[in-house]
């Protein structure tokens, strides 16, 4: 399956000429290439303001459950898609610390799925033990996301597997290893051929968020259950993230 790379730019840049920029300078520096997938994710609010390319597609934060109501401040997987958007992650852990709860992010991957857009789903454990209960974690928050979503649906969805420790925005973070990543990856793929078997698990791409750079890129990408990266800081430098997307070439 060909490699994604994302890049998340969170809260960031300030201003609307900067996010035009740094927007330009990514599209130019990937060219027309089809060897991977390519995603920014700029705040809602940059969204109508930078268009994507034949090789860099346009991904929403975050999206409602709902396709209009009067939910104030919410936007919809609809308004999103009107603006060039393809891709929606949702579940990334600075929501779920802020109290997004599996249940609404189930709601979530529905309502982006019905829209036909493609959810990129975060999960991970904040903390990882030594007698693999962190397992039981990620299982936990992989299935409920799935809850809701139709057999036929389920190659559709992409999963990030995003250890809250190994994100630098945490001040106790230490970086994951791609050890980790693939373990991880691996037991997500396992847990998926279990309840929708294996010709189902094997389509699904699982990438890997935190703390990824153009330094870490290529190990990460080397091991045989990742098949992405969700890039956070290391987006928002052009010729770094541009770096990184070749090495998933």
């Amino acid at each position: 399956m060909k490699n994604i790379i994302v890049g998340n730019w969170k809260m960031n840049p300030k201003t609307k000429k900067e996010a035009e920029s740094l927007a330009k300078s990514v599209i130019k520096g990937i060219g027309s290439s089809s060897k991977v997938d390519v995603v920014i994710a700029p705040p809602h609010v940059f969204l109508g303001a930078i268009s994507g390319s034949k090789a860099v597609s346009l991904g929403a934060q975050d999206a409602f459950y709902e396709p209009s109501g009067s939910q104030t401040g919410e936007v919809s997987p609809l308004m999103v898609k009107s603006l060039g958007v393809k891709y929606v992650i949702l579940g990334h852990s600075s929501r779920r610390a802020r109290g997004e709860t599996d249940e609404v992010i189930a709601k979530k991957v529905i309502e982006v799925l019905k829209s036909g857009l493609v959810p990129i789903v975060c999960i991970g454990e904040r903390e990882r033990d030594h007698d693999g209960r962190f397992l039981a974690a990620i299982k936990d928050q992989l299935m409920s996301a799935f809850s809701k979503v139709a057999r036929k649906d389920i190659t559709k969805v992409i999963v990030t597997y995003e250890p809250v420790w190994a994100i630098s925005a945490n001040k106790s973070s230490h970086p994951a290893s791609p050890g980790d990543a693939n373990e991880a990856a691996l037991f997500i793929r396992k847990t998926l051929a279990h309840n929708y078997g294996i010709p189902i698990a094997k389509k699904v791409r699982i990438i890997y968020g935190g703390s990824s750079n153009a330094k870490n890129a290529e190990s990460f990408l080397a091991e045989r259950e990742v098949a992405g990266l969700l890039v956070g800081s290391a987006s928002l430098n052009a010729k770094e993230f541009v770096e990184m997307v070749k090495c998933a070439r």
